[in-house]
């Protein structure tokens, strides 16, 4: 199972950088899935913002915005994990077609 790189991670985007410079078939795994959770991110940001206009502001605030927006990164990379939506799955065939290597 690979682990997901977020982009506030230094050492993992090290670690990736690593892996890509030796041309490790984990780099593009590695590579997919953050931008499977990436993407899962941004779909669910966009959800909550269509929804907002039925949101209370009643028991709306800063502070419970910050914790769904943590909510939201985290669902995002245990989404991503394993075979999340199926997206990097796909990407990881396209680039190792493109890279010519035959797909695991």
């Amino acid at each position: 199972m690979v682990n997901p790189v977020h982009y506030h991670d230094f050492s993992g985007l090290k670690n990736l950088e690593t892996k890509a410079a030796n041309q490790d078939p984990e780099a593009i795994k590695m590579a997919a899935q953050q931008f499977e959770s990436m993407f899962i991110n941004m779909v669910l940001k966009s959800m909550r913002e269509a929804n907002s206009s039925m949101k209370s502001d009643l028991f709306s605030n800063d502070s419970q915005n910050l914790y769904q927006e943590m909510y939201d990164q985290q669902l995002s990379s245990q989404l991503s994990e394993n075979k999340g939506i199926g997206l990097s799955e796909v990407l990881i065939k396209q680039l190792n077609k493109s890279l010519g290597k035959n797909t695991p």
